[in-house]
């Protein structure tokens, strides 16, 4: 069988920043996305379904490796020439911060002179993907040293309340866009179709609380399988000590990318109330009350501890005892890791 290759590729770098869903990832990517040289993220399905598609071993290693390559590098020449950019100013995702850079690409030529402005301007891809960090090895295996992958990470009881605003709409609502699998005639996520019987049954914190040990379980075995040389493409932000204390994060952020922070970065953080007293104290965006995040002031809380009681308030009253163990270690684990959250 002859095998697909793609080996003349235009894209220089690639940072690719994911996270389970609620773990923070808005406010890092923005920052990231504020560095020199790094493009403003974008949020491509491509790349979690091709990574889930080849975790279920549903297409050759040549081909997902050839196509990851091929629509990365046509992401790249895109941005640079300001085609399928998003201008909403209400998105995250949104241009609007770089304006006049992605306005003056539109009005520059295509074609050849494009290629040449990526070789002298080398600018960093930037794509966030979602759920899928323990099955990003595609990613590695097609863009090698081109790549870094940051990962954000996050106390599992802080995300509880957000996965609840949502996780029994997956199989159901059409506005949900992750990739499914059938089981007896049900829609149910890829990352529950090894435990279905028990996501068929649960309610939604049961539901929630298994998801996250799966996410956990594969991480921790694709890191243990990760080359070396790949290790070192792969860095861990904790949401928490993000938030708290920035600008050790952005300083490494710099020195891995080989880059540096610019006068929007600054502009970013005090957008995104970083750094935080208190984690919950979230910009006033309609994004964050949509997933279940409130204010300060709706919630009644005045510190990290005072919100964890109260999503441990919220958990005990729907979780199962098993799940209910399972978070309790989750949480222990995670606060061995990257400290307590106080």
């Amino acid at each position: 069988m002859t095998p697909f290759i793609r080996r003349r590729e235009i894209t220089p770098h690639i940072v690719f920043s994911g996270a389970v869903s609620g773990s923070g990832k808005s406010a890092v990517c923005s920052i990231l996305s504020s560095l020199n040289r790094v493009e403003i993220r974008m949020i491509d399905h491509y790349y979690d379904d091709m990574c889930i598609v080849r975790y279920f071993d549903r297409i050759t290693e040549d081909a997902a490796t050839a196509m990851l390559r091929n629509h990365a590098d046509v992401a790249c020449y895109y941005q640079m020439i300001g085609r399928h950019v998003n201008f909403r100013p209400t998105d995250a995702t949104s241009v609007l911060s770089k304006r006049e850079i992605y306005e003056e690409r539109m009005r520059l030529p295509d074609g050849p002179p494009t290629l040449e402005r990526i070789r002298k301007e080398q600018p960093i891809l930037h794509l966030a993907i979602h759920d899928v960090i323990g099955l990003t090895q595609p990613l590695f295996n097609a863009f090698g040293d081109r790549m870094t992958f940051i990962e954000i990470v996050r106390h599992p009881l802080q995300m509880v309340p957000h996965w609840c605003s949502f996780v029994d709409r997956y199989g159901q609502d059409p506005m949900e866009f992750q990739l499914c699998c059938d089981h007896r005639g049900r829609d149910i996520p890829f990352f529950a179709v090894s435990w279905a019987e028990e996501w068929r049954e649960s309610n939604r914190i049961d539901r929630t609380i298994r998801a996250f040990k799966f996410f956990r379980d594969l991480r921790s075995t694709f890191l243990e399988s990760l080359e070396e040389r790949f290790k070192k493409r792969f860095f861990t932000v904790s949401f928490e000590n993000f938030v708290h204390d920035p600008w050790p994060f952005i300083r490494k952020f710099e020195e891995i990318l080989n880059t540096l922070s610019t006068p929007l970065t600054k502009k970013i953080l005090e957008e995104q109330k970083i750094p935080r007293g208190v984690l919950a104290n979230v910009p006033d965006h309609a994004h964050f009350k949509r997933y279940g995040t409130q204010s300060l002031q709706e919630r009644g809380i005045t510190s990290d501890r005072e919100a964890l009681d109260k999503n441990w308030a919220f958990v005990r009253g729907e979780a199962s005892p098993e799940c209910l163990r399972i978070l309790e270690s989750l949480s222990i684990e995670y606060e061995k890791t990257y400290g307590r959250v106080d």
